[in-house]
Formats: structure tokens, C-alpha cells, sequence
């Protein structure tokens, strides 16, 4: 194959991992594709006689298949190997990757869809909004069932284009999670449930890629090849390829701020000027990186992503990007942590809400002190029948959490005790108070139409 490859250069190429192969054919027209296709095609014919290899030439293990064919030209529909045929297809498996012709990915993200429901389909066997799995079990199963499905050479198929399916199947997932009833915002969900955004987990994804080929390449002897094909995809301004890059200048602006000692001169000045084309004569300790560091980065790229949706929607309110777990204390029951849960977004089984949400089927919006509207804020700081020393207790870690100097200057949302659920005092307390019973909390909810 080197053999075939080292006369032709330009226009044949192969690819090679463990026992699997590709020939990528090259040319400026059909013609000149073919032509070289057909030398491929004799020459691993004579090879595999004179060693008395069979090669199976059935679909979904040798098959062709053509990019960027200009309209008017057409493809033969089968190529000859010998006595035997190799068909063209539109689509092609390869190391785990459905490529198709027109390279939209969106045979792949279907059969992505599948897998993730057919998972997540037993994972509802095992939990309920009242009984179950609790946030955390499922949090963890999520994380290493279903991402580890999806974060697969993520970089190359996941686009706004072939997401939609996979969306909604995500946010069904979170909502599960949290045990809500009505809609949710999906960005509160992710933060409660602590799992990065689809999009900014891709983000980070090819971050690493880049840095682990171009750090640790330089050692294993493959950084050569790397560097050609990104340079001439950076050169060529590949707009895929050109945002990945600016992803990283992004992270290294970032961690040069704290690990100035990891770069060189050369290195500042490639990245003071954003000269995106010498990206690969970056330092290998440039872009070394540890999990500490790139969890931080993804929280600062989250919060960012929050400012903005908060800004597209008009609201001054951002909530807080985290990626720890709320720390539920262990053995607390599936229902009381629902409810523990639902103090932080708004759409909740609160009367203040169901009032909203439908006057006529739930007439009540006070709470049962009779004071004021039954929401989160005011059960946590201000109900009278709740415990006086809890709730001076839960104030001061609003206090504390939110960093304002009284209670005064405490905004009375969801997002301010949502500030505070990584707090494991907090968050002990509210289970207290759920678990002591003083007010009858709504735990479940029948909706008729």
C-alpha cells in the first residue's frame, strides 16, 4: 500500500488502524478519481492473489464511496476487483462513523438516537419521580452510559444540523433527573443537575483532541501528520477547523493567566497575535492540561454561554454554571429530594405556581402560615411555621452563597437558593425541613385535560 501511495502522492492516500483500512483517492475530476481508483483496485488484486487472500467484497466491508461529485458527473455504480465487484454506496461505516456522501452526519446522529434510546429506555425501568434511582445514581448513569456514547469523535459529526433528535432526548433526560412536572428551562436543568451542555462539551472535546495531538504527538512521533493536515485545513480556512482553533487560543489566553511559566516566548507572541496558522508550533508544555484545569475552563465557557442565552431572553438574572453533583445527603428518599429539588426553578408543585398555572383547578396560593404566597423563598427564610433557628440558619448561608452583606439585599427567586445547592450545610437543612413535616408539601399531581 506505501508502495501504490509513494507513486502517487497527491492524489492517493491510506489510512490503516489495527486490522481495517482506507484508500482515499484524490483528483480534480471523475476521470482522473477513477483512474487512480482502478490502480488502487489491480494492484491490491495482484497482492492479495499472490498471497492467496480472499478479500470479501460485500457490503459493509468493502465498498467505495464518493465526495464532492460535481453536478452532470456521474459515479459507476460498481468497481471490478478481480472476478468479483465492489458496489458504491452513499453511506459507509468507518471505525465507528457512518460517513455519508454528502457528509451531514445525520445517518450517524440518527443511529446515535437509537442506541441513547434504547438505553435510557431501561434506565426508566429503575426510576420515577417518586421512587428510584435518586439525582445522583442517575446523574452517574448519564454520565458514563449515554455521554460516553455521544462524546464519541464528537468533534467530527456533532452539528446544530443533526442535533435536534438528540436535544430533545437530552433534555428529557435532565428533566427525568430533577423529577419535574412541568417544562423546565433546559439550561436551569443542566446547572441543577450538574451536566455540561451538549454544545460546550463538544467544545471541550475538541479542545483536548488539539492539545493532547500536538503536546503528547511530539513524543509519540506522530505530529508531523498532524501538523500538515492542520495547517492545510487552517490555510484553506475551513471554518470548522478554523473555530476549533480559536477554541484553543481561547483555553490557552485563559491558562496562561495562572501557568505563565508553561510558555514560551514564541508561544506568547502566537497567541497575543492570534496567528491561527503557526497554532502548531506551540510548545508541547503549552498545551499540556490536567482534569482540575479543564473542569474549571468548562465552567467559565458555561457561564458564558448562561450570560448570553440570558441576554438573547432579556433577563438580568444569569444562574451559576457548576459541574459538582448537589450533594443530597445519602439515604434521603426519592420523594423528599424531588422536592428538595423543585425549590430550584419556579414551574414547581408550590401553590404559588399551580395558581398561576391554572386559577381554576388550584384556587389556593397561600401558604399555610396564611401570610403569604407558598414559594421556595418564602418556606426557607420566612414561613413562621418553620423552625426559627432553621431558618435564621438558612438565611445566613443565603448570605454567605449569594455574597451580599444582609437579607435585605437577597433577590426572593429560585435562583438565589440555587446559588447555594452545592452548599451541603444548605442543602442539609432544606431536607430537615422537608423531612420534619411542619407544612404538607405537594408531592404528587394529577393533570386532566
Amino acid at each position: 500500500l506505501d508502495e501504490v501511495a509513494a507513486l502517487y502522492p497527491d492524489n492517493i492516500g491510506f489510512f490503516k488502524f489495527a486490522d481495517d483500512g482506507s484508500a482515499e483517492i484524490r483528483g480534480a475530476s471523475i476521470a482522473e478519481c477513477l483512474f487512480f481508483l482502478n490502480i488502487v483496485l489491480e494492484y491490491l488484486n495482484k497482492w492479495s492473489l499472490m498471497w492467496r487472500m480472499v478479500v470479501n467484497c460485500d457490503k459493509n466491508k468493502t465498498e467505495v464511496i464518493c465526495f464532492n461529485i460535481e453536478r452532470g458527473q456521474q459515479c459507476p455504480e460498481s468497481f471490478s476487483f478481480g472476478a468479483k465487484s465492489i458496489a458504491l454506496v452513499n453511506q459507509s461505516k468507518v471505525l465507528g462513523v457512518t460517513l455519508d456522501k454528502d457528509l451531514t452526519y445525520k445517518s450517524h446522529s440518527e443511529s446515535i438516537v437509537n442506541k441513547l434510546l434504547f438505553r435510557w429506555t431501561k434506565v426508566c425501568q429503575y426510576c420515577n419521580r417518586n421512587w428510584g434511582m435518586n439525582l445522583n445514581v442517575t446523574r452517574r448513569i448519564i454520565q458514563t452510559v449515554m455521554l460516553s456514547c455521544l462524546s464519541y469523535a464528537s468533534n467530527i459529526w456533532m452539528s446544530q444540523s443533526n442535533m435536534g433528535l438528540i436535544d430533545k432526548l437530552w433534555y428529557k433526560m435532565c428533566k427525568s433527573a430533577v423529577g419535574a412536572v412541568f417544562d423546565v428551562n433546559r439550561s436551569l436543568l443542566e446547572v441543577i443537575v450538574g451536566l455540561t451542555p451538549l454544545d460546550v462539551m463538544n467544545r471541550i472535546i475538541s479542545i483536548k483532541h488539539y492539545l493532547k495531538s500536538l503536546g503528547h504527538g511530539q513524543t509519540l512521533g506522530y505530529k508531523d501528520i498532524y501538523l500538515e493536515f492542520l495547517r492545510n485545513q487552517v490555510e484553506q480556512k475551513n471554518p470548522i477547523v478554523l473555530n476549533q482553533v480559536k477554541d484553543v487560543f481561547k483555553f490557552l489566553n485563559w491558562k496562561i493567566v495562572e501557568y505563565s511559566e508553561a510558555f514560551t516566548r514564541a508561544d506568547r507572541s502566537i497567541l497575543e497575535k492570534r496567528e491561527f496558522s503557526r497554532f502548531c508550533e506551540l510548545s508541547a508544555s503549552s498545551c499540556l492540561y490536567s482534569k482540575a484545569l479543564i473542569k474549571r475552563f468548562t465552567t467559565t465557557i458555561w457561564q458564558e454561554k448562561l450570560e448570553v442565552l440570558a441576554k438573547l431572553s432579556a433577563t438580568e438574572r444569569v444562574p451559576k454554571a457548576n459541574c459538582d453533583p448537589i450533594p443530597i445527603r445519602k439515604g434521603t428518599n426519592r420523594d423528599t429530594e424531588v422536592i428538595l429539588l423543585s425549590f430550584f426553578y419556579k414551574n414547581n408543585l408550590l401553590n404559588s405556581f399551580l395558581h398561576r398555572y391554572s386559577a381554576t383547578k388550584f384556587p389556593e396560593f397561600l401558604c399555610q402560615c396564611r401570610e403569604a404566597e407558598q414559594d421556595a423563598f418564602h418556606i426557607l427564610t420566612d414561613c413562621p411555621l418553620v423552625n426559627p433557628d432553621l431558618r435564621e440558619g438558612l438565611i445566613d448561608r443565603l448570605i454567605v452563597g449569594n455574597q451580599v452583606k444582609e437579607e435585605d439585599d437577597l433577590v426572593h427567586d429560585h435562583l438565589t437558593l440555587l446559588s447555594c445547592s452545592r452548599d451541603n450545610v444548605f442543602v442539609d437543612m432544606i431536607t430537615d425541613l422537608i423531612e420534619s413535616n411542619v407544612l404538607i408539601l405537594r408531592r404528587k399531581i394529577v393533570l386532566k385535560r
